[in-house]
């Protein structure tokens, strides 16, 4: 059995089962309202935490990348180029001349020198957050 019921709106609805008041359809319009606003917002937020993500990971790609690079030619040096046995120490005065620990030495020394520069570059990013704005007050 099918109902009609026509609300001062001039909405139409027809149902089944029940007749949905005006009241009721005003509710289900608000919460529908209510959800679709949490729904916008939330995707407001992913674009925005994925599109700074994107920008943080472009400014600091580089500085990860010779954070990585330090990390495991400190590791292999040790075990290519300086090992801790007494024969180690005894072959160490020929390893260290060898290509390979030259080239180990290199990217610990720039990788090393990248990331102290990182700081440097950060602290004085901070600093300018935070001191010329209040610069900009007086």
């Amino acid at each position: 059995m099918e109902r009609r019921s026509r609300s001062k709106s001039g909405i139409v609805i027809k149902d089944d089962e029940s007749v949905i008041e005006e009241y009721e359809l005003e509710e289900i319009i608000e919460r529908k309202t209510y959800q679709t606003w949490w729904f916008d917002m939330f995707e407001y937020l992913k674009n925005c935490t994925a599109s700074i993500g994107i920008t943080v990971f472009n400014a600091c790609g580089i500085y990860i990348m010779w954070i990585l690079f330090h990390y495991i030619a400190s590791h292999l040096y040790i075990y290519f180029c300086a090992p801790s046995t007494v024969v180690g120490f005894l072959y160490s005065p020929f390893i260290i001349a060898a290509p390979h620990c030259k080239s180990l030495r290199w990217v610990i020394f720039n990788g090393a020198a990248s990331v102290d520069n990182m700081w440097l570059v950060f602290g004085t990013w901070l600093c300018s957050k935070i001191i010329i704005p209040k610069l900009t007050r007086a």
